[in-house]
């Protein structure tokens, strides 16, 4: 089997901490985020396509340095067949395997977590409100128009709710200066994970890397300001737990029959 992979793993201990972890990047996303920092996997391409078994040889090589792998993109949910065998493979060397997701593929969702992964970290972009979420991930279309997110993202994550006993479970909601920054709006999307036994991360927005070059010239909020939003948030659902984190994007090494879009 063929997978499209969007750059060389790495190792890295700030993915999930506590944890040195191997971060594969799987390509392919049907979200086109304007501050994402790894628009050149966005894609399926035919150069970037990797027998599975050389991924597989790759965690298996590490197994001894690593004590988890986490499978991240793009959006890792898109290719269905290459995920399951990667999640088999994990579990039968008995390593921690996670995935980040931005929940739009509920059915495949479920399905991996039927399969006894360890942990989910799903990205919450905005609210779920049509207008925002559409400007925030630029994914709606003709054939899947904004409407018909909000109903998936909603069906993740009362999936997500169902398995929260058997999972570690992460949101992430990126704090972007100009675009998803008011107290107003995460108080809507803390509203809805409210009820969820999970880690709330605000992620500093970094200017480095993203797909819209307007983004580049954004600085990135002070975390005095994430500390509020973080006080605000918590003073209205005091059970939230709330992290924030300021990791550096990492610069995905492209494979060298890949070249990156400018």
């Amino acid at each position: 089997m063929q997978v499209y992979i969007g750059g060389i793993p790495i190792i890295s201990s700030q993915r999930l901490p506590g944890k040195e972890s191997l971060l594969i990047f799987l390509s392919g996303c049907d979200f086109r985020c304007p501050f994402c920092y790894a628009s050149h996997i966005l894609d399926f391409k035919p150069e970037i396509q990797e027998d599975i078994r050389h991924i597989k040889r790759q965690i298996s090589d590490v197994r001894d340095q690593v004590s988890a792998v986490v499978l991240t993109g793009g959006e890792p949910l898109m290719q269905r067949g290459a995920l399951l065998q990667l999640i088999k493979h994990s579990k039968e060397l008995e390593i921690y395997i996670g995935i980040e997701t931005n929940g739009s593929k509920p059915d495949i969702l479920k399905e991996i977590l039927q399969e006894g992964i360890d942990y989910v970290s799903m990205d919450l972009k905005a609210p779920f409100e049509e207008k925002l979420l559409q400007k925030t991930t630029r994914a709606g279309t003709f054939f899947r128009p904004a409407s018909r997110l909000v109903s998936d993202l909603k069906e993740s994550l009362a999936i997500l709710k169902q398995f929260q006993d058997r999972i570690d479970l992460e949101f992430k909601t990126t704090i972007v200066p100009s675009l998803m920054f008011r107290k107003e709006d995460l108080m809507q999307i803390a509203a809805e994970i409210r009820e969820i036994d999970a880690v709330w991360v605000f992620q500093r927005f970094r200017n480095e890397f993203v797909k819209d070059s307007r983004f580049s010239r954004l600085e990135s909020p002070a975390l005095d300001f994430l500390q509020n939003l973080r006080d605000s948030m918590i003073k209205e659902y005091p059970n939230l737990r709330i992290e924030i984190r300021d990791e550096p994007n990492p610069q995905i090494a492209v494979p060298e029959n890949m070249t990156p879009e400018e």
